[in-house]
């Protein structure tokens, strides 16, 4: 839902435009609504209806009726509180300081239509409307004090305030739009008349907004509207409520009540502390009531519009003719008026349409639609959708028989992606195909004896190729086109128009090039084919009718509209023009195409030309996003060991959780499935956790006691991800990287933040910038390994206290993983400085493998290396240093300090990465097999069988401690050690193999609730960010990313399953105009188990006669 704003600019001083009433012919009876509009009819019935969202606009008219400030304050009832109504945290624009500072910042001047568009509630929840509209306004009176709020300014006008307490509860008598306007000039305040904005005529006067048909069946005079106060002397557009929290409701006699529950109410009363109301009254908008004498009007504009803009409808009441007591004006006498508009009409049932209903299909008056991975039947007036198939994998690309009475459709029910076919109402389904690939189904045959579905059963050319199936059963046969896969036959069954390339499922927006899609036609038994397009872009999806040929492309405004080919005279034609989202999955019916704009669904008449929405009802039990259970074992990410090593922390499912080792209670530092916790790190000293959140909307870190308690925010830097911190040893510093490639150094007390070095280079793959960095023993000097622009890593030192940068090696050869040994005399790392390459025997070229060895630096002139013979006196100073408390003071002479690097003794070369030193020698993981790369960072993401591998330094000997290790961490004190394999996390004593000193952690007794719509909307997020923080062009080819993701983003509380939610994402994706990028994975829901299926080798073909 967007807002049709215009700025200030575009309308002051414009004259408004005059719409015509529109005549009730029809009362009580739908109407089929022009071309466009997309608002149900309001048919009359004893079934309830209620308002979706509402929004109000202020703007100001002179006696004129000449625009002279337009709108001041715009709120829209947008996405902004859960869908329960309540609002959370971050709801209504963040919570209530943020709607403070929305306030602050546009109530006195025109408001961005972008932050009027998160200030507001979920147009699918019509309680969480009017409780975020309530907050809202009561926000106002507080913001401005005194119950005064400002409206606007404009110079030579002064400032327009709003009398009364707009609604704190238990207040009576005080209507949304308040009781009296005082204007303030520059001499005093004087009250302001309100006049009724005028009906002369029969038109109706607006401002920008367009009205459109909302109430159906209503005439100008059966409505009223009660006020709060009976003296009450001012009115204006539905001046007193805008609905209570039940919302509108209508009844069977015609009328309308605005109130608690519904019910209906002729007396205006005033509200109470146990029953306040929206704003601390009830209103009434009923049958025309004499005693009041007021009438409300509906009016709309018979226009054609954009069907996603909802059209508004503007209530206005004109008070019955009585004396007014005027005071005489200091200033030009103003009218202003209050349009109160209904943004999303009055939508049938449930608060609004739902969306993401793909592939569907039409017939008659039916359309039958994929959603939660179920085929759904729906009326085309709309309403109601009935569910036809429960099966637990995917059932799509449903397609009507040419005669309506059966279904064919692709689904797994018996192990394979296969062709089936039912009764179109719904029933059994029998399968009509049984090749192990995929099989996809686009049609049928005009004389519906046989379903048209594509395969790459025979794979020429990587692609897809049409094949027929008879529905009595058989075995396929293939159509005598080399390539195809989206596919029509013209009705008299002799020639095709398909596409050769298949590509309309990846997110390729805009893609030209190779594998543009075009059409193609020709006959099927002369095999003779020609392109019909020559558009460089997309032109797919063709549908033949008649002797026209409909097809989507994106040859105007950059996305996919529906077109049409006259195969007679072969001119093409545009039939819809849409400029913001793409027209998807169309799907030909007899006399009608449905397909997928916006999300939503709609039809085009073939006959008229016109196009309108089917607004549907999903009565689901939505079970596939519910809040469920589950345990700490999946989905983990980051994790490490207290400092003693008795407990892991570790995030799973983007919480964090502390959990003994052996026994104990577990415990969550941080879980809110709004937000994602990830790479938690217990401080040495064993009082804090750290860890990185987004739960601000950017990534921050954050700490928190390590028994528990109010998570603090430790950074507050804008945009960008950030790498795993580490601790110094003395719990007074965190050192992490970001994605803008600098190394910080966080002083967690203070908050002091210092940018030690910056990155400049990556590979473009794996690494990049600064990723490996470590504290020596005494927390005065860093190790980390930078790439330079041989794309080369070298090792630099940075001295916290001079706070100077040293390098350490060249860039001729990669250097990472650097370590300190706990005594703080040798730094270890890892180099590929060893070259054995193997001449291949194919192509003669050499290949570089095991190339990695540890080596070691002395950091102290004059002290030997640990594999040179004792000298006379050095195990004397060795046991002087062992007698200090604490961590001893590393001593590094820089001067000469990369002429001290040795290689380790005893360890041949090979595929190693992740070092670390321990007081008896190294640890690290080997790869066993060779890799693409040259190396491979080696994260907790990592899900590759590693070698865990002790290196004993005094018997200069490498054995395997583990094997199928993902990763590994040691504790602070560096005795413990905690490695993730595919049977868990295992803890054990370092350096040692496991033996009865190893436990597995038992994390399936941890269980905590996730709420999936919540995840789903940080998984959304996070992957916007993805893009605007990873994408290869820093300028994004010019998109508006604020805006593509606010258009793509009020989509997903109607994700019915992850499946769902990641196509909406690969289509915010695709507006980049790249290929290749792409989302998979995630639970996507229960997946039938795949049957194998044997093949003979042989194709066979039954001779003809």
């Amino acid at each position: 839902m967007r807002f049709m704003t215009s700025s200030l600019n575009e309308i002051a001083g414009r004259k408004l435009r005059k719409f015509p009433i529109p005549r009730n012919d029809n009362a009580g009876r739908r109407r089929e609504t022009r071309r466009n509009d997309s608002v149900a009819a309001f048919a009359t019935g004893r079934r309830k209806r209620s308002v979706g969202g509402l929004g109000f606009d202020l703007g100001v008219l002179d006696q004129d009726r000449k625009v002279v400030s337009g709108p001041q304050i715009d709120v829209g009832l947008h996405r902004a509180t859960d869908h329960h109504g309540g609002a959370r945290e971050n709801g209504c624009l963040g919570g209530d300081h943020q709607i403070a500072a929305a306030l602050r910042a546009g109530a006195v001047r025109e408001m961005d239509p972008g932050l009027a568009h998160d200030v507001g509630g979920d147009l699918h929840h019509p309680s969480a409307n009017l409780d975020c509209l309530a907050l809202v306004l009561r926000r106002v009176a507080e913001e401005f004090g005194n119950g005064r709020v400002g409206l606007g300014h404009r110079a030579g006008l002064g400032r327009f305030d709003l009398a009364g307490q707009l609604g704190r509860s238990g207040d009576s008598g005080v209507g949304i739009m308040g009781q009296r306007l005082a204007a303030l000039g520059a001499e005093a305040a004087d009250e302001v008349d309100l006049v009724e904005l005028a009906l002369e005529g029969g038109r109706f006067e607006v401002d920008h907004f367009q009205a459109g048909p909302a109430l159906e069946g209503i005439s100008d005079n059966d409505l009223s509207l009660g006020s709060s106060k009976p003296d009450s002397s001012l009115v204006g557009c539905v001046e007193q409520h805008v609905g209570i929290a039940a919302g509108v409701h209508r009844f069977d006699d015609g009328a309308l009540a605005l109130g608690q529950g519904g019910e209906r109410k002729q007396q205006q009363g005033a509200g109470s502390a146990d029953d306040p109301g929206l704003l601390g009254h009830d209103g009434v908008l009923g049958k025309r009531d004499a005693a009041r004498g007021g009438t409300a009007r509906v009016r709309r504009e018979n226009h054609t519009l954009d069907p996603d803009r909802r059209p508004p409808v503007a209530l206005c009441w004109a008070p019955a003719a009585r004396p007014r007591t005027r005071r005489p004006l200091t200033m030009r006498r103003i009218s202003l008026v209050v349009l109160v508009l209904l943004l999303f009409g009055f939508a049938a049932s449930l608060a609004a349409p739902s969306h993401l209903m793909r592939h569907a299909d039409v017939h008659g008056e039916r359309i039958v639609f994929t959603y939660e991975g179920d085929l759904w039947l729906v009326p085309t007036e709309g309403g109601a959708a009935r569910r036809i198939t429960r099966h637990p994998g995917v059932e799509s690309y449903a397609s009507f028989s040419p005669d309506g009475r059966q279904l064919a459709f692709t689904a797994s029910y018996d192990g394979g992606v296969d062709v089936y076919v039912m009764p179109a109402e719904g029933g059994e389904p029998r399968r009509l195909t049984w090749h192990p690939a995929d099989d996809r189904v686009i049609g049928w045959t005009p004389d519906g004896d046989e379903v048209l579905f594509r395969s790459r059963r025979e794979y020429p050319f990587r692609g897809e190729q049409v094949y027929a199936v008879s529905i009595a059963g058989g075995l396929p046969r293939k159509l005598p086109v080399d390539r195809a896969g989206l596919a029509s036959i013209s009705p008299d069954g002799r020639s095709i128009a398909y596409n050769r390339i298949s590509r309309e499922d990846r997110t390729w927006k805009r893609h030209q090039g190779g594998t543009a899609q075009e059409i193609w036609v020709g006959s099927l038994a002369e095999r003779k084919y020609r392109p019909i397009t020559d558009w460089e872009g997309t032109d797919n999806y063709p549908m033949w009718h008649d002797r026209f040929i409909y097809f989507t492309s994106d040859r105007r405004h950059g996305t996919l509209n529906i077109f049409r080919y006259d195969t007679e005279n072969r001119v093409t034609e545009a039939v819809t023009d849409y400029a913001d989202y793409d027209v998807k999955y169309p799907a030909l019916g007899p006399a009608k195409i449905v397909f997928q704009y916006a999300e939503s669904l709609h039809l085009l008449d073939l006959d008229s030309g016109q196009v309108r929405a089917v607004p549907v009802e999903m009565p689901s039990d939505r079970t596939p996003v519910r809040h469920f259970w589950t345990d700490a074992s999946k989905r983990t990410g980051g994790y490490g060991l207290s400092p003693d090593g008795s407990k892991l922390l570790l995030d799973t499912r983007g919480e964090i959780v502390s959990v003994p080792v052996e026994e104990g209670e577990a415990s969550f530092l941080a879980a809110a499935s709004r937000s994602r916790e990830k790479n938690p790190l217990w401080s040495p000293d064993g009082k804090y956790v750290a860890f990185v959140s987004d739960r601000s909307g950017e990534e921050q870190i954050y700490l928190v006691p390590a028994e528990g308690g109010e998570a603090r925010q430790l950074t507050r830097r804008g945009e960008g991800f950030l790498l795993p911190a580490v601790w110094s040893p003395d719990s007074r510093y965190l050192l992490y990287s970001d994605k803008q490639m600098r190394l910080n150094l966080l002083e967690v007390t203070s908050g002091e933040l210092r940018v030690i070095d910056q990155g400049d280079y990556d590979d473009a793959w794996e690494r990049w910038g600064i990723q490996d960095y470590v504290f020596s023993p005494d927390s005065r000097t860093i190790a980390y390994s930078k790439m330079e622009g041989t794309l080369n890593e070298s090792i630099f030192l940075y001295s916290i206290d001079e706070g100077k940068i040293h390098r350490l090696t060249g860039a001729d050869t990669p250097d990472w993983s650097p370590t300190f040994d706990p005594s703080g005399r040798y730094l270890y790392f890892l180099s590929q400085r060893t070259f054995h390459p193997i001449m291949g025997r194919v192509d003669q070229n050499h290949v570089f493998l095991d190339m990695t060895r540890p080596y070691l630096v002395v950091l102290e002139s004059g002290r030997p290396t640990p594999f040179a013979p004792a000298a006379s006196g050095e195990e004397t100073k060795e046991e002087d240093d062992e007698g200090q408390v604490g961590s001893p003071p590393v001593k590094i002479d820089y001067q000469g300090l990369e002429r001290r690097i040795v290689a380790v003794e005893g360890i041949e070369a090979g595929n190693y990465f992740r070092l670390e030193a321990l007081d008896d020698g190294l640890l690290f993981v080997s790869r066993p097999k060779p890799i693409f790369l040259k190396y491979q960072n080696i994260t907790d993401a990592n899900r590759d069988g590693l070698d865990l591998l002790h290196y004993d330094l005094e018997e200069k000997t490498v054995e395997t401690v583990a094997s199928g290790v993902f990763n590994y961490h040691l504790s602070a004190d560096r005795r413990k050690l905690v490695y993730q394999s595919a049977g868990g996390f295992t803890v054990i004593d370092a350096g040692k193999k496991p033996g009865g000193d190893a436990v597995e952690v038992d994390l399936e007794s941890v269980r905590f609730q996730v709420d999936r719509r919540a995840e789903f909307e940080q998984i959304f997020d996070e992957a916007w960010r993805v893009q605007r923080d990873w994408f290869f062009d820093p300028g994004l080819h010019g998109v508006d990313w604020e805006a593509i993701g606010r258009k793509y983003r009020r989509f997903v509380s109607d994700c019915g399953n992850r499946a769902d939610l990641n196509y909406l994402i690969g289509e915010m994706i695709g507006e980049l105009n790249i290929g290749h990028t792409y989302i998979f994975g995630g639970e996507t829901g229960p997946q039938p188990e795949r049957i194998p299926v044997g093949l003979l080798g042989v194709d066979w073909q039954r001779p003809a006669g």
